[in-house]
């Protein structure tokens, strides 16, 4: 059944058509800011994040750098979502925001497997730069074992050339207590 896997969507701004095209989309975070010069995508009734903040460490020229606030935003939609469905995350580039946002997303699910899936969003794109500001708000913020920012700095160069656009992890459902025990 299209759709039934869960997923981590990273896409940039300009593949979003073709990324809804593809993917069964149940939640959507839009990472936007002033320097975007860009409009908020519809994604119709699904739950949607939609975050202003510039691609920079700190303020500047009239720009936003994230906040705790915005962070704390996304961890709670996060939480919402719990890795059901298909959540895409977009900003304008789909190399900085978005992939520390997915990175978060992943983070928060709270998994045994979490550092594992952490690192798949991390390097599912050779061209990836996660946002350290973004990651290191994040780990103040989740207070988790592994941090997020030492995950990042673990990953080698990747050394392959990957094609820009959109790339979806996989999200591992939960095994129902039933699978856990052995079943009946």
């Amino acid at each position: 059944m299209p759709g039934s896997t869960s997923q981590l969507v990273v896409s940039p701004y300009y593949f979003l058509q073709q990324t809804l095209a593809a993917t069964v989309i149940t939640h959507a975070v839009s990472i936007l800011g002033e320097s975007d010069r860009l409009g908020w995508p519809y994604f119709g009734p699904i739950p949607t994040l939609q975050l202003r903040f510039d691609d920079i460490y700190a303020p500047s020229r009239g720009w936003v750098a994230p906040t705790d606030e915005h962070i704390r935003a996304l961890i709670e939609f996060g939480r919402d979502w719990s890795g059901h469905g298909s959540m895409l995350v977009h900003c304008r580039a789909g190399s900085s925001r978005s992939p520390a946002a997915a990175m978060i997303l992943a983070a928060v699910l709270e998994r045994p497997e979490t550092d594992d899936l952490v690192l798949r969003v991390a390097t599912a794109k050779a061209y990836f730069k996660p946002h350290m500001g973004m990651l290191a708000l994040a780990d103040r913020l989740l207070h988790r074992r592994a941090l997020l920012v030492d995950l990042l700095r673990s990953v080698p160069s990747l050394t392959r050339i990957d094609e820009w656009g959109p790339v979806a992890v996989t999200v591992e459902p939960v095994p129902s207590p039933a699978t856990v025990s052995g079943g009946p």
